[in-house]
């Protein structure tokens, strides 16, 4: 099931197409996820640290098992994003951080 151009979820796992619709499509089978963890992030910092013309992004990241880099996705751009997490939980056991 495919939510959006970014994710998509098996039975098998997820598969991650960080440059969608093109580019290479990564694929992680449930028992090689370590972990999946929802963050947020401030983008665009401003000098000295304050805040005006920063933005703050909600981020999705995924952690393989092994030494591959992470997994991370904006969750804007993830559809129908608490159907996804629903699915995450019930479905394959897959506990989500905040």
């Amino acid at each position: 099931m495919a939510f959006g151009p970014f994710l998509s979820v098996s039975p098998k796992g997820l598969q991650f197409q960080p440059n969608a619709p093109k580019g290479e499509t990564l694929k992680l089978r449930w028992n090689k996820v370590k972990s999946i963890s929802a963050y947020l992030t401030q983008t665009n910092p401003t000098a000295g640290g304050a805040t005006a013309g920063a933005s703050v992004r909600k981020m999705l990241h995924v952690n393989p098992t092994n030494d591959d880099p992470p997994w991370v996705c904006a969750i804007a751009n993830i559809a129908n994003v608490k159907v996804f997490v629903e699915i995450l939980e019930k479905r394959f056991g897959v506990k989500m951080a905040q």
